[in-house]
């Protein structure tokens, strides 16, 4: 006779308990709603780079806004996270991974109509984001590091 429904059964291991939630709960940069701005094509296409950033992302990070594109000619990602720019690619085996304070930050856009390059000058210091296809949020991107590089 089988035994009763929900009783353990002899020789099964039972299921471990459920992990304790995350503090600060499952979207603690709150990467996943900046990335609900981007367009679908972007949020797919940008499916790993968006991964790789969630996890270079510091304890104390908030991500204002997220764009996808490409860094140094391989699938990234760039955010505004908490007075930073934050740029990462998914290069195999090594990611790049990349974090500029806003502070004294010179950026200029240019855009063809379908794609948006953001450049980003800093001290000595210059950086691309290529082939972004979500132009309108390229040119806020751009606006907002404008504004906080001066303080605003």
């Amino acid at each position: 006779m089988p035994p009763p429904p929900g009783a353990p059964v002899p020789g099964v291991v039972p299921p471990p308990a459920a992990a304790p939630p995350l503090a600060g709960g499952p979207d603690p940069h709150g990467l996943g709603a900046a990335a609900s701005r981007l367009s679908s094509g972007a949020r797919k296409h940008g499916r790993a780079a968006l991964a790789v950033l969630s996890v270079v992302l510091e304890d104390a990070d908030v991500v204002e806004q997220v764009l996808v594109g490409t860094y140094h000619g391989v699938d990234g990602a760039a955010a505004l996270a908490s007075g930073n720019l934050v740029l990462v690619n998914v290069r195999e085996w090594q990611p790049e991974v990349v974090r500029v304070s806003l502070v004294g930050m010179g950026v200029q856009g240019t855009q063809d109509g379908r794609k948006a390059t953001l450049a980003f000058t800093s001290g000595a210091t210059q950086d691309r984001f290529d082939e972004v296809g979500d132009t309108a949020l390229a040119v806020e991107f751009a606006n907002r590091i404008r504004q906080r590089a001066t303080g605003a």
